[in-house]
């Protein structure tokens, strides 16, 4: 049935019989006679004239309708406004009697209309009525009569009314009403009769009723369209505050957790109307606000899009005006309060809207501070302000500035009990502090942090409670130490501090019991919060004025226990935790309890414990604690309770911990190193062959320093080096002899052999002579080998074997040493073995070693070594001398703290360095090369008198003798000089740069000592460029005058100084400092010839190749002698090595920009092929891990000798010569793809640029597929309608591929400044061709030369491209598909040709492919593309593919390798 159609013939509710009926009922109406008699008539009016009599006609049942009616209206008349005739009335039966004229007479609306608007009259507010009528079955009555008239305003009306009455009186009438579906019946009156305002009123109040607590009643309702009948009723009575109220109140109910009717809510415009018009109208109506924003709330809450509008229509101006207007009604306010949290929950932009509509400090300032007393408010508020700031760290600061710590103190201070209002302010505590530094000090200051605490205490029992104070105090304390202090000093809070640690954090879920907690976590927490430093300040004393004034605190101190037991868990197997403490003093507060609390056992175990997880494993707090004779304060405690085993237990772990150091050595190999070392080892016989690789030395260096990190290990009283008596051994100062000492002699005890022999699986021959002093520390003496290590060896830095006397001697046998001869010796056998590339000479500050009568010996031999002076002993034709020192510098130049760094002199052979160092812009320290010019043997000193007495009279010829070496020998001076040399050029170098006084005589003097003057020192520096001003170090004397500079340059020069040598710069002298030298040093430099780099790279080019192939051909004269396994091998002998390292130190490190072609020696077979392959890559890896850093390309081929190696610099010929020996431009060479259809990554390209502006090419990518058969080639590029532009598009074809395509077009630049915003797009159909460009073709006269015309343009204009159907653009794979490009290049304007662009500057780039139609560029000034295609140099002088070679006399050429530079 339709809710609209009326019931004509509706069923009719049995009226039960009531007592009032009888006479002998009639109670207190009997006192009333007068008005009895009014009243009687018109009750027996209604149910005589109402009887449903068979055989009336309809004239007769009209009658009788009448009647009823009649008697209903004056009964209300008698009835209205006097409750006391009402009442009599109800006991005359009257309730009755309305219900029986209902009953019996249904279809007339007259009847129903006016029988329940009395009815309504009569029962309103009479409970006793109301329950009366309803168990005479007036609830279904009224029902029943709304049914059956819906369409009648009139009865709706009264019907409604008479309802709204039944339902007031309680819950019977209520229920009667729900199961009589009566909620559908108010709905429909409500949706038909809107614009009735006494029945819209009655009917939102019904309806409100109905649905209050009843789910089924609200499904009903929606199903009726509730929500649209009182959207539309609102909305027609908006200034009807009754309709608000209680049509809000229903909507509440009807809404509430379901999101479809929040949604359809928000679609009918409710959020809008009740926030723009109930809101706004109804301002002063408290109940109207009260509802309105509850109902707002429930529209909102969890609702995003709901959330939006709101904050669009302008609800935080509302809120605000509310709070002021209806500050006093706390209902109102609380209603208020909830609705502003819904709507900003979750919602960034509404949080924002309320920031600035000043919400944030009205609560606090407003809400929170004029309802104090309130508990109600003060949860709602503060549960509000919560949401207000979270995770917004602006509405944070307007919370704090606004005094929210203070409001949330005082809440805390007068809702303590309540824990609704504790849970609130807890939870908003927490969120105002989270992350937020400021507010953690306001909430300190304002007493919150003690409050959280004691929330703690009092509400142990709450879960809820408990987990929310524990994370705020943990919020609180987190990363803000002077909280902790006051949690744990001021408010004696360590245990509920250490609990909220321990908690996980929110919403992390765990698997692990309840009891247990992650130690680890926690100790971070405990880091971050400064928990040690508070504990220990608790243990040495609160400071009295520490606790707020507004504390609440009920606990005056914590317990010893308590803040000892917290100690041990922050730091207990926490290495970082413990460095903590014993910097914060926790050993000394301890030891303090140790003796403080004399008689507490409970102290005493506890500070055992603590102190032990403090100092186990922790050498730096085991010195501070026996520094505070912490070893006496333990022993106290166990004599103290001697029969307490749980202190005798703690404090015994104590001691074994303090002590650990001293039994170090005897328990080593039970470590982990011990136990991988425990093995029987290997015997090697020969000392020489003992070398200890790097990655050995790693290992254990990181098992030395973890040792030392865990154990305070002292030196005995007692030994051979006084100055090391009863010191603490640290890693920072540890020196070789301690290592012997406490870590070699214990690790060799068992096998009583050496170091080696112990970690080695068999002979390990060294590559490197190791000269060193043993005090230098030992994390240096590693630290340079490193760096030595990876300057020559890089691909296999970990593998190289240095010779160490400390680690190959058995120190626990006969000196090995002292031989009769001493070249016999194991360290002078390791140098004469043939596998030791050079020696390592390692310098500290104080260039001790060349203070020390072993090092000079080793530095003297490996001059002798390097000047061939031993070939009766060894074939060696190189060997190297490497200097390494460490450095003091400054690493902040505002906080002075220094820094210790490595560099080295790289021996480039013949007196000249390569400068190595770990970090960019440090330099060597050139003093040690003045420390090395004043060796004296006879001032040396060994560790035993007896070494340097034996070594002297070696010298002399008196061998094995045991007399005093004489004070003076000529082989003194002999050795001396030898060693003087070694040192020269760099001491030249530093003399040239410093120009101290006296300079020249020091120069004169080290000339007369045969140092180089050509040699290379600092970044392929002379001593000239160091004179004429160009070292990087920049460390000429102030004191030093411009004659002083001419001087020495001129003394230089006498000396043959290359006056156009070029550094690692690509610089000569001139161009370094042609700008700056003063003039007469100019020309001075100018008569000698002097010229820049450009000028002089040919000649420069061959010099550097000569050298190159004269080195090359010492080590690879036959293969047998190269290669390891002769004609078959492909590993380098140690020749070919030695020979590689030295074209690597000498030319291609100092020219490290130039690219070098690598020539190998191949047959015609595939074999050979293959074999030379290999061993192209075996000389490429050498050199790269030599350090050279060039870009190579490998060639190999038939070749007279087995290796080549060749540099390229710049062209070799002018343009001048270019145009005298080739007239012809030539064409593109075929570019030939590789067998596996992939570019190399070094396919290298040339193009020119123009003199003095260093350009950059495009990037071109181009990939071609195979031409379809039958494709006929096009002729010309085609223009504007009609222009024929007369350059044919070249065919090519790609021999590696397979496949014929067009080549791209050259492109040539007119404008001599490019402009890099225009460029050249080319797509499928057409290019843009920007103003000042015109197209070439290869094969083809430039335009504008020969008979080729030049297209140019006044702007951008589309060209056609007809040959984009010649091209076939391709899907497959790119390894599946020939690739192949083209050459685009710019130059000045100009009819030049092909040969005229050799003397212009070329640079270099890589080859790339792209499966889309390429994008050409202008170039910009010093922009780094890249191109696609390969090009041979136009020069007549051929190149191979790949080679860079170009000049240009105005312009220096910057080459990159590589696909993506």
């Amino acid at each position: 049935m339709s809710e609209l159609e009326p019931v004509t013939n509706p069923p009719r509710p049995v009226v039960k019989q009531a007592a009032a009926c009888q006479p002998d009922k009639l109670g207190t109406a009997q006192s009333c006679p007068a008005l009895l008699q009014d009243i009687l008539p018109l009750v027996l009016a209604l149910r005589e004239s109402s009887n449903d009599e068979v055989g009336l006609g309809d004239g007769a049942d009209q009658t009788r309708n009448i009647a009823v009616s009649e008697a209903a209206t004056a009964l209300q008349r008698l009835i209205l406004n006097h409750r006391d005739t009402a009442r009599l009335a109800a006991e005359a039966g009257a309730v009755e009697a309305l219900l029986h004229a209902l009953t019996q007479r249904p279809n007339s609306g007259a009847v129903q209309s006016k029988a329940t608007s009395t009815l309504a009259s009569l029962i309103a507010n009479d409970a006793a009525s109301q329950t009366l009528a309803g168990a005479a079955g007036g609830v279904e009555i009224v029902i029943s009569a709304m049914r059956g008239h819906p369409n009648s305003e009139l009865v709706q009306e009264s019907a409604v009314g008479a309802l709204n009455c039944l339902i007031g009186s309680g819950h019977d009438n209520v229920l009667l009403a729900r199961h009589a579906a009566g909620t559908e019946a108010v709905v429909i009156a409500l949706s038909l009769h809107v614009d009735n305002a006494a029945l819209v009123r009655s009917a939102t109040e019904a309806l409100a009723t109905l649905v209050t607590g009843s789910f089924g009643d609200q499904r009903e309702a929606r199903g009726a369209k509730a929500i649209d009948a009182l959207a539309s009723a609102m909305k027609t009575h908006a200034d009807n505050s009754t309709v608000q109220e209680f049509a809000c109140e229903a909507l509440v109910h009807l809404v509430a957790g379901d999101r479809d009717c929040q949604n359809l809510a928000r679609e009918v415009g409710l959020v809008v109307f009740i926030i723009r018009v109930v809101l706004v109208q109804h301002s002063v109506s408290a109940r109207v606000q009260e509802r309105a924003f509850q109902m707002l709330g429930i529209l909102v809450v969890q609702n995003p899009d709901s959330q939006r509008l709101a904050g669009e229509v302008g609800t935080m101006d509302v809120i605000a005006l509310t709070f002021k207007n209806q500050l006093e009604n706390e209902s109102v306010i609380d209603q208020v309060a909830e609705a502003l949290g819904h709507v900003t929950a979750c919602s960034r932009e509404n949080q924002v809207l309320a920031r600035k509509a000043g919400l944030v400090a009205t609560i606090v300032q407003t809400v929170l501070a004029h309802h104090r007393q309130s508990s109600m408010v003060q949860q709602r508020a503060l549960w509000t302000l919560g949401i207000l700031v979270a995770q917004d760290s602006e509405s944070q600061r307007s919370a704090g500035e606004a005094g929210a710590m203070d409001a949330i103190a005082m809440a805390f201070k007068r809702h303590i009990a309540n824990e609704t209002v504790v849970e609130s302010a807890t939870e908003a505590l927490g969120l105002i502090a989270a992350n937020h530094p400021g507010n953690q000090a306001f909430a300190r200051k304002a007493g919150a942090l003690e409050a959280v605490i004691e929330v703690l205490r009092q509400h142990r029992s709450n879960v809820a409670i408990q987990t929310k104070a524990s994370s705020t105090l943990r919020l609180l304390v987190v990363a803000n130490h002077e909280n902790t202090r006051m949690a744990i000093v001021g408010a004696a809070g360590v245990d509920e501090v250490v609990s909220a640690m321990q908690q996980p954090d929110a919403g992390e879920e765990t698997n692990q019991p309840e009891a247990s907690w992650d130690l680890a976590h926690f100790q971070k927490l405990a880091k971050e919060a400064g928990l040690i430093e508070a504990v220990v300040c608790a243990l040495r004393g609160s400071p009295k004025n520490l606790r707020s004034p507004t504390s609440i605190c009920s606990v005056p101190a914590s317990p010893p226990t308590s803040l000892l037991g917290a100690l041990e868990d922050a730091v207990v197997g926490n290495f970082e935790n413990q460095l903590i403490a014993g910097k914060a003093g926790a050993i000394d507060a301890v030891i303090s309890s140790l003796r403080g609390s004399i008689n507490c056992e409970a102290v005493h175990e506890n500070a055992c414990r603590a102190l032990s997880a403090i100092v186990t494993e922790n050498a730096e707090n085991q010195r501070l604690a026996k520094g505070a004779d912490a070893v006496e304060a333990l022993t106290y405690a166990q004599t103290v309770h001697l029969e307490s085993y749980a202190v005798h237990e703690a404090a015994t772990l104590a001691l074994e911990a303090l002590c650990s150091g001293d039994s170090f050595g005897e328990r080593i190999m039970d470590t982990s190193y011990g136990q991988r070392h425990s093995g029987p080892g290997v015997s090697i016989a020969d000392t020489a062959m003992r070398g200890v690789a790097l990655e050995q030395l790693l290992e254990l260096q990181e098992f030395i320093q973890e040792a030392l990190r865990k154990h305070d290990i002292v030196e005995p009283l007692s030994g051979p080096d006084g100055n090391r008596h009863g010191r603490s051994v640290t890693w920072q100062y540890l020196t070789l002899y301690e290592v012997r000492d406490h870590f070699l002699l214990p690790l060799t005890r068992d096998h009583n052999s050496s170091f080696v022999e112990i970690v080695a699986r068999g002979k390990q021959p060294p590559m490197w002579m190791v000269s060193h002093w043993w005090g230098t520390p030992f994390n240096l003496t590693v630290r340079m080998l490193q760096l030595h290590a990876r300057s020559r060896h890089l691909h296999g830095a970990d593998s190289v074997a240095y010779w160490v006397d400390c680690f190959a001697n058995n120190h626990r046998g006969p000196n090995e040493r002292i031989e009769t001869d001493i070249m016999s010796s194991p360290f002078a056998k390791a140098m004469l073995s043939t596998g030791c590339m050079g020696t390592v000479l390692l310098c500290d500050p104080k260039v001790t070693p060349l203070l020390r009568t072993w090092c000079v010996f080793e530095a003297n031999m490996s001059q002798q070594l390097r000047s061939g002076a031993l070939a009766d002993r060894t074939d060696k034709k190189r060997y190297f001398l490497d200097i390494l020192a460490s450095s003091i510098i400054l690493e902040e130049k505002n906080t002075g703290q220094e820094k210790v760094n490595i560099t080295m002199l790289q021996d480039a052979v013949g007196g000249s360095w390569n400068e190595v160092s770990e970090n960019e812009g440090s330099f060597f320290p050139l003093d040690i090369a003045h420390a090395g010019v004043g060796v004296d043997v006879r001032n040396a000193a060994a560790s035993q008198d007896s070494d340097h007495a034996a070594l002297l009279n070696f010298l002399t010829g008196k061998v094995g003798s045991t007399a005093p070496p004489p004070s003076a020998h000529p082989k003194y001076e002999e050795l001396n000089r030898c060693v003087h040399v070694v040192f020269a050029s760099a001491e030249l170098y530093r003399v040239a740069s410093e120009r101290e006084e006296k300079c020249l005589e020091a120069a004169a003097a080290l000339l007369q000592l045969r140092a180089d003057v050509n040699s290379f020192v600092r970044k392929g520096n002379t001593a000239l460029f160091a004179a004429a001003g160009a070292d990087p170090a920049a460390s000429a004397s102030e004191s030093s005058s411009a004659t002083a500079q001419h001087d020495l340059m001129r003394l230089l020069l006498s000396a043959r100084a290359e006056v156009n040598h070029a550094n690692a710069e690509m610089k000569t002298v001139l161009d370094c400092c042609g700008a700056t030298l003063p003039d007469d040093a100019k020309t001075l430099l100018l008569a000698h010839g002097a010229k820049r780099f450009e000028d002089v790279a040919p000649d420069l080019e061959k010099t550097a190749n000569d050298s190159l192939a004269q080195i090359v051909a010492g080590g690879f004269t036959s293969e047998r002698q190269a290669f390891v396994g002769g004609d078959a091998g492909t590993k380098l002998g140690p020749s070919a090595l030695r020979s590689l390292h030295e074209a690597a130190s000498q030319v291609l490190k100092l020219y490290h920009w130039a690219p070098c072609k690598i020539g190998i020696q191949t047959g015609n077979g595939r074999h050979q092929a293959h074999l030379a392959s290999e061993r192209a890559e075996s000389v490429r890896l050498a050199l790269e891990s030599a350090g050279c850093t060039n870009s190579f390309e490998i060639q190999p081929g038939m070749q007279k000798v087995i290796l080549t190696l060749t540099v390229c610099f710049l062209p070799a010929q002018r343009p001048t010569q270019a145009r005298a020996t080739s007239k012809k431009p030539p064409s593109p060479p075929n570019v030939e793809l590789p067998a596996n259809n992939q570019w190399p990554a070094d396919a290298l390209i040339r193009a020119p640029a123009p003199r003095n502006n260093l350009m950059r090419l495009p990037p071109v990518g181009l990939q071609m597929g195979r031409l379809p058969s039958g494709t006929a080639e096009p002729s010309s590029w085609h223009g504007d309608p009609g222009q024929e532009l007369g350059v044919r598009a070249a065919r090519r074809t790609f021999t590696g591929g397979g496949c014929t395509g067009a080549l791209l077009p050259h492109l040539q630049h007119n404008a001599a400044t490019p402009d890099p915003e225009r460029s050249m797009t080319i797509s499928d159909r057409s290019m843009t061709i920007p103003n000042g460009w015109t197209v070439a073709v290869p094969g083809q006269p430039l335009p504008g030369v020969n008979d080729g015309r030049p297209m140019a343009s006044s702007g951008p204009r589309q060209v056609g491209l007809p040959c984009t159907r010649h091209i076939s653009w391709s899907q497959r794979p790119l390894n599946q598909t020939a690739a192949g490009g083209g050459v685009a290049w710019m130059r000045p304007s100009g009819p030049r040709d092909l040969d005229a662009l050799a003397g212009e500057r070329w640079s270099m780039t890589s080859i790339t492919c792209s499966r889309s139609a390429p994008s050409l560029h202008a170039p910009s000034h010093g922009q780094v593309d890249s191109a696609a295609g390969i090009l041979h140099s136009p020069s007549s002088r051929q190149r191979p593919h790949g080679t860079m070679l170009g000049r240009s006399p105005g312009s220096l050429p910057q080459l990159a390798a590589g696909p993506n530079q």
